[in-house]
């Protein structure tokens, strides 16, 4: 248990599953209410802290941003589908089936079944009586539901890291200025799928090289804070995604 372990300082990044597991599943997992999310980050805090220890906590990134929400467009994928069948593409939503649109995304698993639309074995999209399935669609109203939790999760956490005086990660700034592209000791990343090696290939974890970008972050944060001199990690030392 954490509040049995006899340490100093520590970093907590806690919460991004309270909504990924909504945005992951298209809907069909609950967003951990605000409320119920607050309690319990003021739990952990009290434990982390109770023993005067100092730290640093992380702010919840936009998961849409991630390439398991990118990495399939669906700009192109209705117009594949509007040039075979003028009908367009349809997506089953909570209020029923409608046209997909450029605010709408697809999620990565969905390549398997588009693959099999493709190969004329499914008519899944074609139709408002046979739309893509919810769960591998996270629609506009959805969205909207994603950045609300987000929003209200990372004001928590910059609230209670100011009660508890603890230093900031702007994770979510990182992955946004990520969409982008950005660099560090020459070099560059972006939020692309495959190509942009900040992402592994599920789309949701970050590479070892993501991960190295992480790690500055906080250390940025720890040096800020608590007039450090933390080294930072030269991200070239770890890999991407290696392409053949």
């Amino acid at each position: 248990m954490i509040g049995e372990q006899d340490f100093t300082f520590f970093t907590c990044l806690l919460g991004n599953n309270d909504v990924l597991q909504f945005a992951a599943s298209g809907g069909s997992i609950d967003i951990t209410p605000s409320a119920t999310f607050t309690q319990l980050y003021t739990l952990a805090l009290d434990t982390l802290t109770r023993n005067g220890a100092q730290g640093v906590v992380g702010t919840i990134p936009s998961v849409t941003s991630a390439a398991y929400f990118t990495a399939i467009s669906m700009e192109e994928t209705i117009a594949t589908y509007t040039a075979v069948n003028t009908m367009g593409f349809y997506i089953e939503t909570e209020g029923g089936a409608r046209l997909a649109t450029t605010n709408d995304l697809i999620l990565l698993p969905a390549s398997d079944l588009l693959a099999e639309v493709a190969a004329e074995n499914s008519t899944a999209g074609a139709s408002p009586l046979d739309p893509f399935p919810d769960n591998l669609i996270l629609d506009s109203d959805e969205i909207a539901e994603v950045s609300q939790a987000i929003t209200q999760y990372n004001n928590t956490i910059r609230s209670l890291a100011t009660q508890y005086g603890l230093a900031v990660a702007d994770v979510n700034a990182l992955l946004t200025d990520a969409e982008d592209g950005f660099s560090e000791n020459a070099v560059t990343v972006t939020t692309q799928y495959i190509s942009g090696d900040i992402f592994s290939l599920d789309g949701i974890h970050l590479t070892p090289r993501g991960n190295a970008f992480l790690a500055n972050l906080f250390i940025d944060a720890i040096n800020l804070t608590y007039g450090a001199s933390i080294p930072k990690l030269d991200p070239n030392q770890y890999p991407g995604i290696p392409l053949p």
